[in-house]
């Protein structure tokens, strides 16, 4: 059994994987999140949680359960007897991408997942699973997070003169086509420009970069102290207000609203962001000046 333990934010995450299994494997990108200690791999003392990557397991009877969330497209959440949590999607086409479940307690401490690629098994070709994949990574992690005071914020995050650059915004909104203009100028460093981790550190918050939906080139694991958070799409440029940072903060934030705690530490951590964080408000597709106003 092979173990990786992965910093996503201010959490490490733990990941175990049979050797040599031919239905699981970390994605390169979701690698580089990986730690070690005095040249060795960090062990799992203080993972936060723990995610078993099983090869064989009886397929829960979903029927029987109660539904707690349905994504209303191929996921939902439900409830077992024992407390349990239990994440399942339907892919519609078994033999290229798998039916998912995966097993946690109401904690996220622990996780235990298996995969079913159908009765023939995966088609020739078809690349094994990565465990730490959207939307299960979400649906584990932002609780997580969250009791850490962090937030898991759909948005792009740069790194730019030392310090960090946060562009939240709708799709279409202009976050990736900022990013790969400023990438391209070489004035940033991309972290993601799809997702990224907000977290407390002493009196500052840190903007991370996450390993999800995102191109490899435009992925890094690295942290630093966010300068300016940008919302796009707004109807004029100017300095958001506190209330306004905090409504656009939440709209942005991946909330399990099915978790009850989680929700209201999310939100807490959002309204605490949007007072210590200089925010503005830009245009859509108006070039983003990634200097904090003086």
């Amino acid at each position: 059994m092979s173990q990786t333990v992965l910093r996503i934010g201010n959490a490490l995450v733990a990941v175990r994987i049979r050797s040599g299994s031919r239905l699981y494997r970390l994605l390169e990108r979701t690698r580089r999140f990986e730690i070690r200690a005095s040249g060795r791999r960090a062990g799992p003392t203080e993972a936060a949680l723990v995610l078993h990557a099983v090869e064989k397991a009886r397929p829960a009877k979903i029927e029987s359960l109660e539904v707690i969330y349905d994504s209303r497209s191929n996921w939902r959440i439900c409830r077992r007897a024992n407390g349990n949590l239990l994440f399942s999607a339907e892919s519609g086409l078994a033999e290229v991408w798998p039916d998912v479940e995966a097993e946690f307690d109401q904690q996220y401490r622990r996780c235990r997942m298996r995969v079913s690629f159908g009765p023939l098994g995966p088609a020739p070709g078809v690349d094994p699973v990565d465990p730490l994949d959207f939307p299960l990574s979400h649906i584990l992690l932002a609780p997580v997070l969250a009791k850490r005071g962090a937030i898991l914020l759909h948005a792009a995050g740069l790194v730019a003169a030392g310090g960090g650059l946060v562009l939240a915004g709708s799709s279409g909104s202009g976050k990736s086509h900022e990013t790969a203009r400023l990438v391209a100028g070489q004035e940033c460093r991309s972290l993601n420009d799809e997702w990224v981790v907000i977290y407390p550190r002493g009196r500052r918050y840190l903007v991370s970069g996450t390993p999800w939906c995102a191109p490899p080139d435009l992925v890094a694991s690295k942290a630093v102290p966010i300068k300016k958070m940008v919302f796009l799409g707004g109807p004029a440029n100017s300095r958001a207000r506190a209330g306004d940072a905090f409504l656009k903060l939440l709209q942005h934030a991946f909330v399990p609203v099915w978790d009850t705690r989680s929700t209201a530490l999310i939100v807490r951590a959002c309204s605490r962001v949007s007072k210590e964080v200089v925010c503005e408000n830009v245009c859509a597709r108006t070039p983003v000046d990634f200097r904090a106003p003086r």
